[in-house]
This record gives C-alpha cells, structure tokens and sequence, in this order.
C-alpha cells in the first residue's frame, strides 16, 4: 500500500517537472521571437501589422501585472505608418517608438491616423 502511494507521488511530481519544463521552453521560444521582431523593426527590416503589433508588445513574461517583455526592448528611431485607403505614409519618430505607435493606435497620438486605424485602413507598418 505504501509503496503505491510512494508510486503516485513520484508520478505527480514528474508530471509537474514536465508541465513546468514546457511552460519554461514556450517562454523561451516566445521570447526568442519578440527579440527577432525587436531587431527586425530596429533594422528596418520587419513590417507589422496593428494587430501582430498589439500581439508582441503586450505578452508579458512574468504574468499579469508585470511590464510586457518587448517594453523592456523600447528604442528610439523612426517609424512609417501606411493608410492603404489613402495610399497616404505618416512618418514619425520617437525616443521610444513602441510607445509612440502605440499611443497612435489607441487614441493618445495624431487623430487622423487613430481615425484610419480604427476603420481599418493600415497594411503593416514598418
């Protein structure tokens, strides 16, 4: 009898180690990909959609609460919005550039290009 519930613990625990062993590996992978994204809009070389931008800033590593992984990557520089209704291109730049297209995108920016977001009207930004 003992012996089973010594069994069943052992069973638990390694079902633990092993949840907690994939749970650290997607961190990592997710990780991995915001750094590639980060570099990627630092270098110029990455278009986003608004939506794929929202996606990347807000995963948060350490839960709820904490700072989002890629606010911890912010970088200054210039940033090229596109209205494809418009074929219009609104250039910006800022000590923090996440930060900035985010306040665009949500109200606290430039009304005209919070307007068009809002109808839909942006093909992804670089």
């Amino acid at each position: 009898m003992e012996d089973s519930i010594v069994y069943f613990i052992y069973g638990v625990l390694f079902l633990y180690l092993l949840f907690l062993a994939y749970v650290i590996s997607t961190n990592a992978k997710k990780q991995q990909k915001i750094r590639e994204q980060m570099c990627g809009l630092a270098n110029n070389s990455l278009e986003m959609t608004p939506a794929e931008f929202f996606e990347m800033r807000s995963y948060s590593v350490g839960g709820r609460g904490n700072k989002s992984y890629a606010r911890t990557m912010n970088f200054a520089g210039v940033y090229i919005l596109h209205n494809k209704t418009k074929d219009l291109y609104y250039v910006g730049q800022g000590k923090a550039v996440l930060d900035r297209v985010n306040h665009h995108f949500s109200r606290r920016g430039n009304g005209d290009v919070y307007a068009d977001y809002k109808y839909g009207d942006f093909l992804p930004s670089k």
